[in-house]
C-alpha cells in the first residue's frame, strides 16, 4: 500500500521493524494508527544521524522527501498529517510523554518537547539537555573571562620557546586561542591543517609552566577513535621547543610526553559487564584535571553527554579544551553535536581559518573553499581552472603528474573497469611498486635505534607507504575500497621484476586494523606495512618517532585488511601528499554529499618548498578526483543536515 512506503525503504532496518512491532505491545492499537508511520520515519531518520524530528507534518514531509529524494503522494501526506496529529493530541500516552522543561522526569521511551514540537527518543532528549546544561553560562564551565595580556605577548612568548630554526609562526587566531585558554575552557575549531594541535601544545605549555599546581593535574588526551587519540598525542611535537627550554621546564616536558591518548570509551572506562561507564555523574573524574578532546565532530550525542556528566562537579577544578572541524563528516551514530554547539554558543569558541596543509591561493585551496560555497559556481570555476574533467584515454600517458595540481578524470561508461585498471596500474607504478623492494631492506628481528641504518631503512619504507592513498566513499562496488584493493594488489603482484611469491600478504603491502587490539595499544584505523624475515610475516608500525614490528600471527586474521585504498570515513584526521579519490556513481547515493567530498579532498597535504634556485616556491602534493561534473555537483549541493535539538537555527 502506498501509505506503507516508508516500511519498504532500505533506510528502515530490520531492527527498526522489530522495534515498531514491539511498540504495539505497549501502546494499544499502535499498528492501526497513522502515527506508526511517523515512528517509522523517525527510526529511518535516526539511522541517518538525526536525534529528533519535527511533528509539524509539512516540515517532516519536506525532510523525508529531501532524504529519500522521493516526492510524497497526497495519500501519504495525509497519513503523515494524521499521524503527527495523533501524537500531538496525546493518543500515544503509553509510550510518549509531553515535557515542558529539561528537568522533567519521564518514564516513557519517547518524549515530545512542547517548546519545539519535536519527538525524541527519551535518551537522546536527556543527552541533549545535558549538553545544553553544560554550555549554559549558569553551569560555570564555559565562561567569557577577560584575557590577561594580548596576542602579541603570546606570539613573543611562543617564539621564546622555539628552537632557532623552527618554522612555527603563530597566526593571530592561534595566539588568541592560547591567550583565552589560560583562564577559560574553550572550543577550538578549524579546518584541516589550521594548527589546532599546535595551539594545544603551546596552550598547555603556558598553562603548566605558569601554574605549578597544574603540573600535578591529571592530563587526559582523548578522541572518539584510538587512531585519532594516538594522532593527537603524537602531534604534540616537543621537537620544536629548544633544548634549553626542555631542560629548564623538564617537569612540563615530561608531563606532556608521558600523557596517554585514549578513546572516549577508555577515558570513561566502559564496563562491559554493567554496560555502563565507570566515570559518570555519581562517580566523576578527579578534580585538578585537564581534558583535551579531539575530533569532536565524530562524537555522537550520547557519548558526548556521558563525558560531560562525568566532569568534576566544581568547574574551577578542571580545564577543558574541545577540538574539531564542524565541516567534516559527523559521527556515525546520532547527532551533530559540535556544529550545533558552535552555532548556539559561538562566544566559547575560537575558529582557526588559515590552513598550513595547503595555501588558500593554490588550486587545492581554491577548490576546497569552493566546495563549502552555497552555489556550484565557484566549484565550476575551480574545475575549469584545473583543466576540467578529462577522459582517461587522453591522460593515461601523463598521469600522475609530478608537480602540485588538481586533476579531474572521467571514465567511459562503456569500459569503466578497463579504464579503472589503467588508472590503478599507473598509480601502482608511481607510488607502490617500490614498496616490496624497500621492505626487503628492513630486518624486523632487530632493534632500530633512532638514526641507525635499520631505523633509516624503516623510515624510508614508511615515508614511501604514507606518500599516497586511494580514497573512496564506498566499501563495495566497482569503485569501493574492497574492489580497489584487490586490483592494486593484483597490479603489484603482476610486476615481473618483483617476483612476488603467492602468500596471504606480500612484503610492502599496506594493512589497516579494522578493530582495536587493546593489549598492544593498536586501534581500529591504525595502519602498517608488511615486512618479512625467514618466511615470517611482520607488520611494521610507526609509534611516535620509533618503529615497532609485530608478528602478524599475533593478530586475528580478520582484524586486518589491505589499505592501499581506504574509505573517506577512515581517512578522517589523516593527510597524504597524493590522493586519488572516487565518488559514488549512482545518482542520489546517500554518500554523495558535501561532507564526504570536503573530507576526502582536504586529506591532501600540499607542502610549499623553495625550488632549486632558492628564489621561487615549488609545491608538492596532488589530488585526482575520478567522477564527472554531474556527480560532483550533486555531492557539492547535497549537505547532510542533522537535527540534534541543541540549536534549532543550525
Amino acid at each position: 500500500m502506498e501509505e506503507n512506503v516508508l516500511n519498504e525503504l532500505p533506510q528502515s532496518s530490520q531492527l527498526n521493524q522489530k522495534i515498531l512491532a514491539m511498540l504495539d505491545r505497549f501502546q494499544n492499537g499502535f499498528n492501526s494508527l497513522e502515527a506508526r508511520q511517523i515512528f517509522a520515519a523517525y527510526f529511518a531518520l535516526l539511522d541517518d544521524g538525526n536525534s529528533c524530528i519535527s511533528l509539524d507534518a509539512n516540515v517532516l514531509i519536506s525532510k523525508c522527501e529531501k532524504m529519500w529524494k522521493l516526492p510524497f503522494a497526497e495519500s501519504l501526506r495525509q497519513t503523515f498529517q494524521k499521524g503527527c496529529a495523533q501524537i500531538l493530541n496525546g493518543e500515544l500516552s503509553q509510550i510518549v510523554a509531553f515535557v515542558q522543561n529539561e528537568n522533567a522526569k519521564v518514564k516513557t521511551p519517547f518524549v515530545v518537547e512542547e517548546s519545539t514540537g519535536s519527538l525524541f527518543a527519551a535518551k537522546y532528549w536527556s543527552a541533549k539537555n545535558e549538553i545544553i546544561k553544560t554550555f549554559d553560562a549558569s553551569s560555570g564551565i564555559f565562561t567569557q573571562h577577560v584575557p590577561q595580556g594580548n596576542s602579541e605577548d603570546v606570539k613573543r612568548y611562543v617564539k621564546s620557546l622555539l628552537r632557532k630554526d623552527s618554522p612555527i609562526e603563530l597566526k593571530e587566531a592561534q595566539a588568541q586561542a592560547i591567550l583565552r585558554g589560560q583562564n577559560s575552557n574553550l572550543l577550538i575549531t578549524g579546518g584541516p591543517g589550521t594548527g589546532k594541535t599546535t595551539v594545544v601544545l603551546f596552550l598547555l605549555w603556558k598553562l603548566l609552566s605558569e601554574n605549578t599546581a597544574l603540573q600535578n593535574a591529571n592530563l587526559y588526551f582523548a578522541a572518539p577513535s584510538g587512531k585519532a587519540a594516538n594522532r593527537l598525542k603524537e602531534s604534540l611535537d616537543l621537537s620544536e621547543i629548544s633544548t634549553e627550554i626542555l631542560q629548564k621546564e623538564s617537569r612540563v616536558a615530561e608531563k606532556l610526553k608521558n600523557a596517554e591518548g585514549l578513546t572516549m570509551h577508555r577515558l570513561l572506562k566502559f564496563n562491559a559487564g554493567k554496560n555502563a561507564f565507570t566515570f559518570n555523574e555519581n562517580n566523576p573524574f578527579p578534580e585538578n584535571s585537564i581534558f583535551v578532546i579531539d575530533e569532536a565532530s565524530m562524537i555522537d550525542i550520547s557519548l558526548f553527554a556521558a563525558f560531560l556528566k562525568a566532569l568534576p562537579k566544581d568547574p574551577s577544578q578542571f580545564k577543558l579544551f574541545i577540538l574539531g572541524d564542524k565541516d567534516q563528516l559527523p559521527s556515525v551514530n546520532a547527532g551533530a553535536v559540535l556544529g550545533e554547539v558552535l552555532g548556539k554558543y559561538p562566544e566559547y569558541s575560537v575558529e582557526l581559518v588559515e590552513s598550513n596543509r595547503f595555501q588558500d591561493d593554490s588550486q587545492m585551496g581554491r577548490f576546497a573553499h569552493a566546495i563549502q560555497k552555497s552555489s556550484f559556481a565557484a566549484c565550476m570555476d575551480s574545475v575549469k581552472e584545473c583543466g576540467g574533467f578529462q577522459d582517461w584515454d587522453s591522460l593515461k600517458n601523463s598521469w600522475p603528474s609530478k608537480h602540485s595540481q588538481v586533476n579531474f578524470i572521467s571514465l567511459n561508461e562503456k569500459t569503466p573497469k578497463k579504464q579503472l585498471q589503467g588508472i590503478l596500474r599507473n598509480w601502482v607504478m608511481t607510488f607502490a611498486a617500490k614498496l616490496p623492494l624497500l621492505s626487503a631492506a628492513v630486518d624486523p628481528s632487530v632493534e632500530a635505534e633512532t638514526g641507525s641504518c635499520e631505523w633509516e631503512a624503516r623510515q624510508k619504507l614508511w615515508k614511501a607507504a604514507e606518500q599516497a592513498r586511494i580514497l573512496s566513499a564506498e566499501r563495495r562496488g566497482l569503485f569501493g575500497v574492497e574492489s580497489l584493493n584487490r586490483m592494486v594488489r593484483s597490479a603489484i603482484r603482476s610486476i615481473p621484476e618483483l617476483e612476488i611469491p603467492y602468500s596471504t600478504y606480500f612484503a610492502g603491502e599496506i594493512l589497516m586494523f579494522n578493530r582495536n587490539q587493546n593489549m598492544m595499544k593498536l586501534f581500529n584505523g591504525d595502519s602498517g606495512v608488511v615486512v618479512k624475515k625467514d618466511g615470517v610475516d611482520y607488520l611494521m608500525i610507526k609509534k611516535d618517532e620509533d618503529f615497532a614490528c609485530y608478528q602478524l600471527a599475533l593478530f586475528p586474521s580478520d582484524s586486518l585488511e589491505s589499505a592501499f585504498a581506504i574509505t573517506i570515513h577512515k581517512s578522517q584526521g589523516s593527510g597524504y601528499e597524493n590522493i586519488l579519490m572516487f565518488l559514488p556513481t549512482e545518482k542520489g547515493h546517500s554518500l554523495l554529499n558535501r561532507q564526504i567530498l570536503y573530507t576526502g579532498v582536504t586529506r591532501t597535504k600540499v607542502t610549499r618548498k623553495y625550488g632549486a634556485d632558492k628564489d621561487s616556491f615549488v609545491e608538492t602534493g596532488t589530488l585526482t578526483l575520478v567522477s564527472d561534473l554531474d556527480h560532483l555537483k550533486e555531492a557539492q549541493q547535497t549537505v547532510l543536515e542533522r537535527d540534534t535539538g541543541i540549536y534549532i537555527g543550525f
